[in-house]
């Protein structure tokens, strides 16, 4: 435990964070977040999922339609996570997180995710974006 509080500490942002599926996997881009580290803290803003999608031309991850698809954050870290579905107007649906886990929509679609991610044993917080594509 004090060995990942060290390297916690030593980080200035946000790990990343990994959705994969049993044929693929991809990685979430980094939105807003607030993030205190050892000698300092940064706190970023950027757009919300379903304008990050567009702007950065992502690539979708294929899923199944109800898919459970696993996350891991890259420094091994187990924060407490929420995704939801996003639109223009914002998140429309939580979607359900367990055990490193999130349940993809029942519906096919192209689908924004956005999955916020607290640290509870901090003040550390951030906001990945997917695209995910339902069949």
């Amino acid at each position: 435990m004090f060995l990942f509080l060290v390297l916690l500490a030593a980080c200035d942002e946000p790990p990343e964070l990994t959705m994969e599926t049993e044929e693929e996997a991809a990685t979430g881009m980094l939105g807003s977040y607030s993030w205190s580290y050892w000698g300092g803290s940064t706190n970023a803003s950027g757009p919300p999922p379903d304008e990050t999608i567009t702007i950065m031309d992502m690539e979708a991850l294929s899923t199944e339609a109800g898919e459970t698809v696993s996350y891991t954050f890259g420094d091994g870290s187990n924060p407490e996570v929420e995704a939801q579905l996003w639109e223009s107007e914002g998140p429309v649906e939580a979607l359900g997180t367990d055990n490193g886990e999130i349940q993809m929509p029942e519906e096919p679609g192209l689908y924004p995710i956005g999955v916020t991610a607290n640290w509870p044993d901090s003040s550390n917080r951030a906001m990945y974006t997917f695209l995910v594509d339902v069949e």
